[in-house]
């Protein structure tokens, strides 16, 4: 049994292979991109996407990556994750890192990333991001795809995970917030970066505030210098803001500037 699935592996990994390098098809529908995009957008967005906008985000070319790859990634991530949870693990890092990792509010943290890049040999593990940019786009991006060679085809896996991910991802929020909150949802969310509007993924930032709308969750895309804490209370131009979905880069928060988001 264990020599049929390595040959199935190995097949499939050699047909990646193949279709990388002789494959030439453009399996993006921009058009049909274009018009889900537009759609989310309607109620948060005064005008129209423009052909540079998308383009600046999005390949029409793909890229077909070897089922032992996507395997050996995911076994990456789990002993990460297990190796995070060890106390002596924990003591080591905690003893030169900022005094802000030891505080432990509860919530795991919204959309955390492993980004990897693949070679000619293993994948290498290049970053773990706590706010990890990207699940947005590439949702749309995926839901946009032409069928043409056929690995390519959206698996019933697949599409099962495309027609779910906007339920996981307000649950996702909504599990976050009731970590820390007797309260089962939230009223207002806060997307915050600095000077959002000219962010490379301020699209993101609207698609992530049509959805979480959508869900019944008053969201707004906020500069940090929009937000004031005073009192025990956080709100931003007198309205009070039960979350952040925190976007900036500055993980220790060590911006002056960022001292009311930490």
């Amino acid at each position: 049994m264990e020599s049929l699935i390595n040959n199935k592996n190995k097949t499939n990994d050699n047909l990646a292979n193949q279709l990388n390098q002789e494959c030439y098809c453009r399996t993006l529908d921009r058009k049909a991109l274009n018009n889900s995009l537009q759609d989310q957008l309607v109620n948060t967005r005064d005008n129209p996407l423009g052909a540079n906008e998308l383009n600046k985000l999005f390949s029409a070319t793909p890229v077909f990556v070897p089922k032992t790859e996507i395997e050996a990634m995911v076994r990456i991530i789990a002993a990460i994750e297990s190796t995070a949870r060890l106390p002596s693990y924990q003591q080591q890092v905690l003893s030169w890192a900022p005094n802000i990792a030891a505080f432990d509010p509860g919530p795991i943290g919204a959309f955390m990333g492993y980004d990897f890049h693949l070679g000619s040999d293993d994948p290498k593990l290049i970053e773990i991001n706590t706010n990890a940019g990207g699940a947005f786009l590439n949702v749309a991006l995926a839901r946009a795809q032409k069928h043409c060679c056929r690995p390519s085809e959206q698996s019933v896996a697949t599409t099962k995970m495309l027609d779910g991910f906007e339920e996981a991802v307000a649950n996702m929020f909504i599990q976050e917030w009731q970590r820390q909150s007797a309260t089962s949802m939230p009223n207002r969310i806060a997307i915050v970066d600095n000077e959002p509007k000219s962010q490379f993924m301020y699209l993101e930032f609207q698609l992530a505030c049509q959805l979480l709308q959508a869900k019944g969750i008053d969201t707004v895309i906020l500069d940090p210098s929009e937000l004031n804490y005073a009192d025990g209370v956080l709100t931003a131009h007198s309205k009070p803001i039960d979350m952040i979905y925190n976007r900036l880069v500055d993980f220790a928060f060590e911006n002056p500037n960022h001292a009311v988001v930490a």
